[in-house]
């Protein structure tokens, strides 16, 4: 199976800025409860919504080539569709920082 490598650098680059984004609002979440502010909780519940959204998008696109690959849909099986191919095995570490 044959798969364009920058459509896997942009999932990567996706997931790593929607994780990095999720933390930033997970964190702003925290205090807002800590401190009882409420005011903006929609909003951020519904960017978060967005985000896990995105990340699950990205999530099922993996498992069909994981499962078109004849491979298992998990962490191990990813890796090593990466590694089968020299042109994405350097992605592997790409992956591995994301996880």
């Amino acid at each position: 199976m044959s798969i364009n490598i920058q459509v896997l650098r942009d999932m990567h680059a996706q997931d790593a800025a929607a994780l990095g984004e999720l933390k930033s609002l997970l964190d702003q979440e925290r205090s807002m409860l800590e401190e009882r502010k409420l005011q903006g909780m929609q909003e951020l519940i519904a960017q978060k919504d967005q985000l896990l959204a995105n990340i699950s998008f990205n999530a099922k696109q993996r498992e069909q080539v994981l499962r078109a690959a004849g491979l298992t849909t998990d962490l191990a099986g990813w890796e090593m569709f990466l590694a089968r191919d020299p042109s994405t095995a350097f992605l592997i570490s790409e992956w591995k920082a994301l996880t």
